[in-house]
């Protein structure tokens, strides 16, 4: 081990400081990066996911409607305008 003169002031600022410089990128900020992707990526799926729920519903809906139209025509064969 070196020793280092107590009395210096630029020794024990750099030790003593948890800040490190602007222009020091640590290896450990680029995982944050990974993390805003993934967060990103859930956000997507899930809105995807709510998309397709939408459309779902949607169809869902246009479907009973056409099935309760084709069911009320065929108990009212008079209203078939076919030959």
């Amino acid at each position: 081990m070196r020793s280092v003169d107590e009395g210096s002031p630029s020794s024990t600022a750099v030790s003593a400081c948890p800040i490190a410089p602007r222009s020091f990128t640590p290896l450990a900020g680029r995982p944050l990066g990974r993390v805003r992707l993934c967060l990103a990526s859930v956000a997507r799926e899930q809105t995807r996911q709510d998309s397709w729920r939408a459309i779902e519903i949607i169809a869902n809906t246009h479907n009973r409607r056409v099935e309760s139209y084709l069911q009320r025509r065929r108990h009212r064969p008079w209203r078939n305008r076919g030959s």
